[in-house]
């Protein structure tokens, strides 16, 4: 990679050096998929409604396989596991367990029914779904990388960042491709941690640092951070509020 960028390759042992955010991701057709077989014992009735609701099926996929993620980064932030989530699934987590720990997001950012004092993120790609459990606000985002276009970007960067992202996207074709991704993830990272729609996406603003996969931003009333990772073809960005951190 060249060396402007500084991601480091995904690694999920990562994550549990991050105060406390407890990570789940799977494929996103095959948790679905799962997702459906074991509807019954998984999912609550709320769940249910939810789901039915859905009237097209790229929105049921994605529903099932975020709460599913949603109900196992749970079971690893009350255990302190760090199991493999198809172990998890397929020896540990008891059926009852599963369909009594409803994820609802009916309005806003999901929610635990039996535990709202924990926060929870839920992001899904083309491939993937992933999701973040905490004690503290936190958000998490996952996007293919793709190419932005100038004009796309003046939609979320700030005019001092659009300026620095424009000079870095031009260092090479790589910077090109990665520079205005990273921004674009770690913002929607940030704007899920708070529940905050795109109207704020301006709100919060990074500078060069961003790059080297850390940032650190006073966004919402307080100080939040950010990693990004790269994950295959995908950017991953896990953003909290660190000022509420008891830890």
């Amino acid at each position: 990679m060249n060396s402007l960028i500084e991601l480091e390759e995904f690694n999920p042992a990562q994550i549990h050096n991050l105060g406390g955010i407890s990570l789940s991701m799977l494929p996103l057709r095959v948790s679905a998929e799962l997702g459906r077989q074991n509807f019954a014992s998984w999912y609550g009735h709320l769940e249910a409604t939810e789901v039915a609701a859905c009237r097209i099926a790229k929105r049921v996929t994605e529903k099932l396989s975020g709460k599913l993620c949603a109900k196992l980064s749970l079971w690893k932030h009350q255990f302190h596991t760090r199991e493999d989530e198809f172990m998890l699934l397929g020896n540990v987590i008891p059926s009852d367990w599963m369909r009594s720990q409803m994820v609802v997001a009916t309005e806003g950012p999901p929610k635990y029914l039996e535990v709202p004092e924990l926060y929870c993120s839920i992001t899904h790609s083309r491939l993937w779904a992933g999701s973040v459990c905490s004690q503290f606000p936190v958000g998490i985002d996952l996007e293919g990388i793709r190419l932005l276009q100038a004009g796309a970007c003046r939609f979320f960067l700030t005019d001092k960042e659009f300026a620095t992202v424009n000079r870095l996207r031009a260092v090479s074709e790589e910077s090109n491709l990665l520079v205005p991704m990273i921004w674009f993830v770690m913002k929607e990272a940030f704007l899920k941690s708070e529940g905050i729609g795109l109207a704020g996406v301006k709100d919060c603003e990074f500078g060069e640092e961003v790059l080297s996969g850390s940032c650190r931003s006073y966004f919402a009333g307080s100080w939040h951070e950010g990693r990004i990772y790269r994950v295959y073809d995908h950017l991953l960005a896990i953003a909290w509020a660190c000022d509420r951190l008891s830890s």
